[in-house]
């Protein structure tokens, strides 16, 4: 795992607020990616009904969700309309998610954004009972760019791995899952998807 910490919590969320503010049109080009990821669940987990969208950017992103015919919610660190402002690794804290669940959490090219990693995968995922989904960019590790990772670079993002070694990988990052699939897809752009189950 390679971190690319800011100075400090407030540098690392002014950074984020603005860095979102620019990039809200983008949550519209991700459409593609939240309807391959109500195709995944539909395929390997049918029977999920509510879901978590991390780092949600803007209101299309849970509307999408809610359109699919799922119960979801929506967090970022700036609020968007149905988009609670918060950040994911503090779920336990925040007012509206401290006493909720959800069957799935998917994440759309924002977990290489969390601050705390291990925070989010200790603490936030216990509130995930069933599915963990990810859709975000490959790298290749030899060649990381601190500047578009401005958090974090876990290995099992490397563009070039296997996909047994990409699910061990992430099993043992998320002792609490098991992979399902997780491999590079391509849409429009290659994307890495995996699919982890709570065991």
């Amino acid at each position: 795992m390679q971190k690319y910490k800011f100075k400090d919590y407030d540098e690392y969320t002014a950074y984020q607020i603005h860095r979102a503010r620019r990039s809200r049109k983008s949550t519209l080009a991700h459409q593609p990616l939240r309807k391959l990821a109500i195709e995944k669940l539909r395929e390997h987990a049918p029977d999920v009904k509510s879901i978590l969208s991390i780092g949600a950017r803007a209101d299309i992103d849970v509307q999408d969700f809610r359109d699919g015919g799922y119960d979801a919610d929506g967090i970022d660190l700036i609020p968007d309309g149905i988009v609670h402002q918060g950040d994911a690794t503090k779920l336990f804290e925040h007012k509206y998610f401290k006493n909720r669940e959800y069957d799935a959490f998917i994440s759309v090219h924002s977990l290489e954004h969390i601050w705390d990693i291990d925070r989010f995968r200790s603490e936030s995922l216990k509130k995930c009972k069933k599915v963990f989904m990810h859709l975000g960019r490959p790298v290749e590790l030899k060649k990381t760019q601190p500047g578009r990772w401005d958090c974090v670079i876990l290995d099992f993002h490397d563009k070039d791995m296997a996909e047994k070694d990409r699910k061990d990988k992430l099993e043992k990052f998320f002792p609490s899952f098991k992979a399902i699939e997780a491999k590079i897809i391509e849409v429009s752009v290659p994307v890495i998807y995996f699919l982890l189950q709570k065991i």
